[in-house]
């Protein structure tokens, strides 16, 4: 794992929804499968949240 110390700002806004005891569950899919990864998620697990869809902006360009 490259840059496992980098601090990953855009982070930040989850931090209080983890020290609650939340977990924080990030999936890498491609652009093409976002609806149906989500909507197996959702079909799984009605607690689920969608907090957004981050760029694809790769790490180290």
């Amino acid at each position: 794992m490259l840059a496992i110390n980098v601090q990953n700002t855009r982070l930040k806004e989850f931090v209080k929804d983890v020290d609650s005891g939340l977990v924080l569950y990030m999936v890498d899919v491609a652009v093409n499968r976002i609806d149906e990864i989500s909507n197996l998620e959702y079909s799984n697990n009605p607690e689920v949240t969608n907090k957004g869809i981050d760029h694809t902006i790769p790490a180290f360009p």
